[in-house]
């Protein structure tokens, strides 16, 4: 019977984990895309003192574009909450011509560049586009005001909106709606009673 040595044990690998090339990839993209810009921003910010620093973000037109961002941001959002739920609905729930392409076309804020997307908006809406020249001729400017601005948000978001709420919508019974008519409730009565009601209890599940 051999003695038992310390030595005679298998002496642990030191390598590394290999990390996989997806991480890799992932890294240098979030670095190249988010990490280095915002570092940039900051590093840029520290170069001034914080006396400067308050007053370039107090000057007028810094609180001027701030207001735009966020007051049309909250605008645009409830429009979309109430017209993207809409759309979700009708997808869902009925079937018509054309079906199909409309459902395509939700997904094209998605497949256009933002400065394709930009550019084209800029177009249409303007004095002389197809859009803009027919609100022109009543003195209504829509490019490069507040109200492009809008437009603009209202298109970028819109398929966020319709995306979050179908499968929600799709997971909803219309057993229950169904039985609500036939105990004499009008299409209102379910809507406010029985459908928001689970539809609202349903996208705070999914959103939170």
């Amino acid at each position: 019977m051999t003695a038992f040595s310390p030595a005679s044990l298998p002496k642990p690998s030191r390598s590394l984990p290999r990390i996989p090339w997806l991480w890799v990839i992932t890294v240098g993209y979030l670095s190249i895309m988010l990490f280095l810009p915002t570092t940039a921003l900051i590093a840029k910010a520290n170069t001034e003192s914080p006396s400067e620093f308050w007053r370039i973000a107090a000057d007028p037109v810094a609180l001027s574009a701030s207001e735009v961002t966020f007051v049309t941001a909250l605008v645009a959002a409830l429009i979309n909450g109430v017209f993207g739920t809409l759309v979700a609905w009708v997808l869902i729930r009925y079937n018509f011509p054309l079906k199909r392409l409309i459902d395509a076309a939700v997904d094209l804020p998605f497949a256009l560049p933002t400065s394709v997307a930009g550019l084209t908006l800029a177009t249409v809406y303007s004095d002389n586009g197809w859009i803009g020249s027919l609100f022109a001729l009543l003195g209504i400017k829509i490019a490069f005001t507040r109200l492009g601005v809008g437009i603009a948000m209202l298109l970028i978001s819109l398929p966020f909106v319709v995306r979050t709420v179908q499968p929600v919508l799709a997971e909803m019974e219309k057993d229950v709606e169904e039985a609500a008519w036939s105990l004499g409730a009008s299409r209102l009565q379910t809507f406010w009673r029985v459908t928001l009601p689970v539809f609202v209890g349903a996208c705070s599940t999914v959103c939170f």
